[in-house]
């Protein structure tokens, strides 16, 4: 995937940004006059095991009734830890039919998602408007993508099977004259990718498929958190 495609794309990525939406400042941008990119690292023990339960949110707004904000404080933390429990449960259910399928399915994961994830995002940072042209390995600034985890989580139901996907968090970092710029979780699946999890866990190509577009929605979330703190706008690349 180009980085001309990645404005219909970016509709299908999740992610998350957790840096400030401030842009940066000129003379922050104007330290970035070249930038190295640097290996992407895969954290030791990034695997994780599935996540099979349904991530239920409880909202809680204002006061119960007539009661206090106290009183509808507890009321909110009891039906959290309610929603708490019952995700508990759902994970138990989850891994005592699934646990054929949860024992098999690292054999299928890809070995090299660094590598995808550094061939990824080299090319279309390259091609993202305010770094296209300054990528030089010898520069003293840096820009770094990493995958800290990545499971299969729960996507749905469909005749009686729970349905994952795969998903990826990592971290975006830029660097440059020693200030940290950025420091960022980002965050990529395969939702076109769902499925009960003895598909993957039976079926290589799949998985390895599946994820390609994690990794291709992670680079693309990273490009996004950049395009936020640069300006660069939609529609205006």
């Amino acid at each position: 995937m180009t980085y001309r495609n990645l404005t219909l794309a970016c509709v299908a990525v999740a992610s998350l940004v957790l840096s400030s939406c401030a842009q940066w400042t000129e003379s922050q941008k104007a330290k970035l006059s070249t930038v190295a990119v640097t290996q992407v690292q895969v954290a030791k023990d990034a695997y994780q095991s599935p996540l099979g339960a349904q991530d239920v949110q409880v909202h809680y707004y204002g006061q119960v009734g007539n009661g206090s904000f106290g009183q509808g404080a507890a009321v909110g933390a009891i039906l959290a830890l309610g929603s708490e429990i019952a995700e508990a449960i759902q994970q138990k259910m989850f891994e005592s039919k699934y646990a054929d399928a949860i024992a098999k399915a690292p054999q299928n994961l890809p070995t090299d998602l660094g590598k995808r994830a550094q061939t990824a995002f080299a090319t279309n940072l390259a091609q993202q408007p305010f770094f296209r042209g300054k990528i030089q390995s010898s520069s003293p600034n840096y820009v770094s993508l990493s995958i800290e985890h990545y499971r299969y989580v729960r996507s749905g139901k469909a005749d009686g099977e729970v349905l994952v996907r795969p998903v990826i968090t990592g971290n975006l970092k830029v660097t440059a004259a020693g200030e940290k710029l950025l420091d960022t979780q980002v965050v990529g699946d395969a939702g076109s990718h769902t499925y009960p999890l003895t598909h993957f866990a039976s079926n290589p190509k799949a998985t390895s498929q599946a994820f390609d577009e994690a990794v291709q929605n992670l680079t693309i979330s990273a490009i996004r958190a950049l395009d936020a703190k640069t300006g660069v706008k939609p529609g205006g690349r």
